[in-house]
């Protein structure tokens, strides 16, 4: 097995590992921070991949990482862990609000437009402004187009970006009409 971290900074890396697959009995984990760019590049490795997506802690994990017994925890000990679930929140004393704002600007500003070339900073940022000001909300790209004068389509591909990225996530009323739902 190899182990291979932050792949997406390699060029052209799933032919590499494609080649590597088809012609050796090597098996590869690889993982990388940006998630999109890794999903965009494992396109050429097809039928050879098994996708992973790592949840922030359960509390019982974060509850291990910090070897605090459960029984009878305090409700401010519970309050911590909402704002430490991810590894590196619950294992340092770094300032949850920064470290969420350092990934969202890393993600607006460097993977967003290595991914989508026509991809603005400032647009991106933005839309996810609205978003996160304002949780739970029905958008319609249409409607975003218009109030920031730029292209349906754009906005449709930047919201699409967003979720793919993780940033935010789409969910849909249920309606029996799978088109109504979108």
């Amino acid at each position: 097995y190899v182990f291979l971290d932050e792949i997406q900074k390699v060029n052209s890396w799933g032919e590499k590992l494609k080649l590597l697959y088809d012609n050796t009995q090597i098996k590869f984990i690889i993982s990388g921070s940006a998630s999109m760019l890794v999903r965009k590049g494992n396109e050429s490795l097809a039928g050879r991949i098994l996708e992973y997506k790592l949840d922030p802690l359960s509390f019982l994990e974060y509850a291990k990482l910090k070897k605090t017994d459960i029984q009878g925890i305090e409700w401010q000990a519970y309050e911590n862990y909402l704002h430490r679930q991810f590894p590196e929140l619950a294992a340092t004393d770094l300032v949850p609000s920064e470290y969420v704002r350092s990934i969202v600007g890393k993600v607006i500003s460097e993977d967003l437009p290595k991914l989508y070339n026509a991809v603005s900073k400032e647009t991106g940022e933005k839309i996810f402004r609205i978003i996160a000001r304002n949780p739970g909300q029905i958008i319609a790209s249409s409607d975003l187009a218009k109030d920031l004068g730029i292209e349906r389509e754009t906005a449709s591909k930047y919201l699409d970006a967003l979720a793919s990225s993780y940033l935010v996530r789409k969910v849909c009323n249920y309606v029996g009409n799978t088109r109504k739902s979108e």
